[in-house]
């Protein structure tokens, strides 16, 4: 769910790998997964999933599957990105590598958590008196430590919605370190052998200490099934062109819209189901394969510089979202009719929309322009996130 990011390039890299690096289609689904959450936790908190509305229910159902567009997306992100750079030639390139993920994501998940302590100082100042040790919940939520906070009994972080950061990251730092394969196989075994080792991880579970909540999960699952997405991508990128690309394309959707329809109970029966998040995970790559498949079809469309924006500020709205819910519910009260609810829906949105915009001109910019500034050679690579 993060911004455009620059990550190192050669300066001989191929024009299908510098294509893939632009990809509008990315930025577009990163904006879709984020209003995907948005929405679900609109109905959430706003309705308690009782919402009247079919698109309520809707939303209440499957808006989470934003979270899981997401995922699927980090793993095609940081395949492209890996395959778009030369091999490192040293660890130092590997600690740069996940350096410039941290400096991506921490400042502002930093401040989102603060303004969050501070939010909620004003609405519920007893809850610091009652809490215990919620110094030490602030730095493990900061450091990305997945332990139970005192707003609830998951291992969430202080600011709730930030429980994917702690999966991001874990993830980050695992397919950092994974660059050391290139260092003694050839680079075209990177793809395989980070796949299997991240099939292979959550068997490791019970020695990852307080991660073992994350590697453990299903929804682990979605990394190496991006990656292997990112995989495919790149291969379509550079060997096809004009009606074969658009035939895989509206394909690969028509086939998503298939599974998407399908009844849960059928889609249970699929093979290795459980690595695919009972078709889940599946529907997420092919989403996301399709329409990075139909990318220059996507950039003629109408608006999209709107949709491109969305994408942008797609990481402050995850993170800022549940600020507007929370906000206009504490002033306006849970609204009791179709106008009222429209009215609450609209200031969300605005209010959203504003919170975005301004982390990501004055907190999420500015890093990006002091990192661009140190890099000679850059290419732009639109990240994801939880």
């Amino acid at each position: 769910m993060t911004a455009t990011t620059k990550i190192e390039s050669s300066s001989t890299q191929t024009p299908a790998i510098a294509r893939n690096n632009n990809l509008l289609s990315l930025q577009l689904i990163r904006a879709l997964a984020a209003w995907l959450v948005v929405f679900h936790h609109y109905v959430q908190i706003v309705h308690n999933f009782a919402c009247p509305s079919w698109i309520g229910q809707f939303f209440g159902r499957n808006g989470n599957f934003g979270v899981q567009l997401f995922f699927v997306l980090s793993g095609v992100v940081m395949t492209i990105a890996i395959k778009s750079r030369p091999p490192v030639s040293c660890l130092r390139d590997a600690g740069k590598f996940l350096t410039r993920r941290l400096r991506r994501i921490i400042p502002a998940y930093w401040v989102a958590t603060i303004l969050f302590l501070a939010f909620i100082w004003q609405l519920k100042p007893a809850t610091f008196s009652v809490a215990p040790n919620w110094g030490g919940h602030v730095l493990a939520s900061g450091l990305f430590i997945p332990l139970p906070n005192f707003f609830c009994n998951a291992s969430h972080p202080l600011l709730t919605v930030g429980w994917t950061l702690n999966f991001e990251m874990t993830f980050y730092v695992f397919i950092s370190a994974s660059l050391i394969f290139q260092l003694f196989f050839p680079q075209k075994l990177w793809v395989p052998l980070t796949i299997l080792c991240l099939l292979l991880l959550p068997r490791l579970r019970e020695f990852a200490g307080p991660w073992h909540n994350v590697v453990g999960k299903p929804i682990f699952y979605t990394f190496p099934i991006g990656v292997a997405t990112g995989y495919g991508i790149s291969r379509v990128q550079s060997q096809l062109a004009g009606k074969r690309k658009l035939i895989l394309g509206f394909s690969l959707l028509a086939f998503a819209v298939v599974l998407g329809c399908v009844d849960r109970n059928t889609v249970s029966k699929l093979p290795f189901r459980f690595y695919l998040g009972e078709g889940d995970f599946l529907l997420a790559a092919l989403i996301i394969g399709g329409l990075a498949t139909l990318d220059e079809l996507l950039t003629r469309l109408p608006g999209i510089a709107l949709f491109r924006r969305l994408g942008d500020i797609s990481y402050s709205t995850y993170l800022y979202h549940v600020f507007a819910i929370v906000g206009v519910v504490e002033v306006f009260g849970h609204p009791s009719s179709l106008w009222g609810d429209i009215g609450c829906l609209t200031l969300v949105i605005g209010i959203t929309l504003a919170l975005s915009e301004a982390s990501f001109r004055f907190v999420e910019q500015p890093w990006l322009s002091r990192r661009s500034g140190s890099d000679a050679h850059t290419a732009k690579v639109p990240t994801s996130l939880a």
